[in-house]
């Protein structure tokens, strides 16, 4: 809740502040497939009630995160501050140890699980990266766009 709370709400309302994004836009914009997917996964993942079910899912929109952001820490352009300002939040030593136990929490839980448990958190951990993988690849499909 830290993160959502402090840095990286503001730098959100800002962002889109400068990039011109409507108000009406901000907490309900047009979601992709992927997108909707993605949120029906995390809702399944969070009415089944394990933490190893929610932490598969979050596990891979956090560690995608930290991996794209790691290599540019050191060599981020200033400019525009929306592109230097997330990686500066996505590969903070805060956010590194965030994910970092994220995926010891899952690793620890995954091991306490029966076979089928760890299938299922299996399921849904390679799910939640193709819709990852998809959610990113419709960045470059504009016909989702609005106005």
């Amino acid at each position: 809740m830290g993160l959502v709370c402090a840095a990286e709400n503001t730098y959100f309302e800002r962002s889109f502040a400068a990039l011109g994004v409507p108000v009406r836009l901000h907490c309900s914009p047009p979601l992709s497939p992927a997108a909707q997917g993605f949120r029906a996964l995390l809702a399944e993942a969070a009415d089944s009630g394990a933490p190893s079910d929610q932490l598969a899912v979050l596990c891979v929109a956090e560690w995608v995160y930290l991996s794209w952001a790691r290599p540019a820490r050191d060599s981020r352009p200033a400019e525009p501050f929306w592109c230097a300002e997330w990686v500066d939040l996505h590969a903070s030593p805060y956010f590194e140890a965030f994910v970092d136990g994220r995926r010891a929490a899952l690793d620890h839980g995954v091991r306490a699980l029966d076979a089928a448990g760890r299938r299922r958190v299996q399921s849904l951990f390679t799910r939640a990266a193709r819709l990852a993988r998809a959610f990113f690849d419709s960045a470059y499909d504009d016909s989702s766009v609005a106005d």
